[in-house]
Order: structure tokens, then sequence, then C-alpha cells
């Protein structure tokens, strides 16, 4: 079996790429990138403007059978990075069958990093989005900033570190992702909670 343990992102400026990073997940078979159970973020800091980027899965042979990669192993991907701006970028894995996946790079809605009022407000607006990752970065971001926080967005953190939104999660994610994002919802309110002491 060929299993996809690692991808890289390169930057493309006509026949030239450039390694932005590269990322081995493990050797083992229960570490392959399409394993539901895997998880891993990583941050590329790259200037405001356009990019052209290409994700490539890694493959590494772990036993004798073939394990195909659904319409190639590359997927290209325009980003417009903005200043002071996060847009997250997410893999997704589907099986096919036993012996093929299939996957595609997401865009989600780029988050304001600046600590304001205004991106207070948008953060707290992102506590709702429909992308849960989206949910995951306004969380973790909410802790690091310095204004007053509004009463709706401890609501929903309050509400993402509960069991039902837990469960509304796990509907569309997988258990570590919604465990995370409950995770990183719980330590917000915390610290938000220590400092309106």
């Amino acid at each position: 079996m060929r299993c996809m343990t690692g991808f890289a992102v390169f930057e493309t400026d006509g026949e030239e790429q450039t390694t932005l990073v590269q990322i081995m997940l493990g050797r083992r078979l229960q570490d392959s990138v399409e394993s539901p159970s895997r998880m891993k973020r990583v941050r590329i800091t790259l200037p405001a403007g356009e990019h052209d980027l290409v994700i490539r899965l890694l493959p590494m042979t772990l036993v004798d059978t073939q394990f195909d990669v659904e319409k190639g192993s590359s997927r290209p991907l325009h980003l417009t990075v903005g200043k002071n701006k996060l847009t997250p970028v997410r893999l997704y894995f589907s099986r096919i069958s036993t012996q093929s996946f299939d996957w595609e790079a997401r865009k989600g809605t780029p988050i304001p990093l600046l600590d304001n009022d205004e991106t207070i407000e948008t953060l707290t607006i992102f506590l709702q989005s429909s992308d849960w990752d989206t949910r995951w970065f306004a969380a973790q971001f909410l802790r690091t900033m310095k204004g007053n926080i509004p009463k709706l967005a401890l609501m929903r953190l309050e509400s993402l570190a509960n069991w039902p939104e837990l469960q509304s999660c796990l509907k569309k994610n997988t258990v570590i992702e919604c465990e995370d994002l409950r995770e990183e919802a719980s330590k917000t309110l915390r610290q938000i909670k220590r400092r309106l002491r």
C-alpha cells in the first residue's frame, strides 16, 4: 500500500517553484495524511498580494500494493493575501474505495489579526461560521485580543465549549477536530474570565 504521509507547499513563478514548507507526518500506516484522525496546522507567512501555490502530497511506500490518488497528487491554489490577515487553507480527504481516495484544498474566510474593536467584532461573528476551522482560529485569536470582549462572544465561546455544539460538530468533522475546537474555546473562555475578575 502506498500512502500519503506528508505534504509540501510550493510557490510558483512561471516554471520556477520555491518550497515554502514540507511536512512529514510519520512513517507508519496510521500516520497517513488521509486518515481521519490526522490533523496538522502549519502557518506560512507571505507578503500581501496575489500568490500562485501548488500543494503536493508526499508519498511513501509502506507495503507492496499500490494506493492510488484520484486526479493526481498535486493541486494548484491561488491565494489573495491581505495585509494583517490569515487565510485558512484546509486539505480534505475522502476515501473512494479500499484502493483509492480523493482530496482537495479549500480556502476559508480571511481572518483579521489586528487587535482592535473591529477585529473583535469580526471574530465574534466568525465563532458561528459554517467553516469549523474559521471558528477554531476565531476562538484562538480572541484569546490574544486586549480589548473588551462582548457578552455575545462569551456566550458563543461557552456554547462551543459545551456538549451540544460538540455533537453538532461531529456530524461534519472528526472527533479530534471537534475536541480541538472545544478545547480552544474553553481555553479562551477561561483566560478572558480571569482577565475580567
